[in-house]
């Protein structure tokens, strides 16, 4: 997807990921590289298909929303988007944002209970 085909409220998806390491760094073909030459990895995310709406654009940076609700910047010279149906981006959206909730919900109680934990016992230590 060309970057300049980006609009505000488009679902997008990572679809892969660059990671430059310092040829020095690189032991195949080492020899054939400027030793300030970078060499480009392409990966996979470990979270493509989760649907970003797009926020804001400056190109080469793209401001985009995740569906639990934080946003982040993205770097177009270093990732590769894809636009999502906009139907699949609202429907997945919304069920991984609900399970993001019920998980915060499960998980706060402990939260709760560990800084009360950890309260009492700065208590215990400082001398009264």
């Amino acid at each position: 997807m060309a970057a300049e085909d980006l609009q505000l409220g488009d679902y997008v998806a990572l679809l892969r990921v660059v990671c430059e390491v310092p040829s020095f760094l690189w032991r195949d073909e080492s020899h054939n590289l400027a030793p300030d030459e970078p060499v480009r990895i392409r990966m996979l995310p470990e979270d493509n298909g989760r649907p970003l709406l797009v926020k804001q654009l400056c190109l080469p940076f793209v401001f985009v929303e995740t569906p639990d609700g934080s946003c982040e910047t993205l770097d177009l010279r270093r990732c590769e988007l894809t636009r999502l149906d906009p139907e699949f981006g609202r429907i997945v959206s919304k069920q991984l944002k609900a399970h993001a909730k019920k998980l915060r919900r499960a998980l706060l109680p402990m939260l709760r209970h560990k800084r009360k934990r950890k309260k009492k016992d700065k208590q215990r230590k400082e001398p009264g």
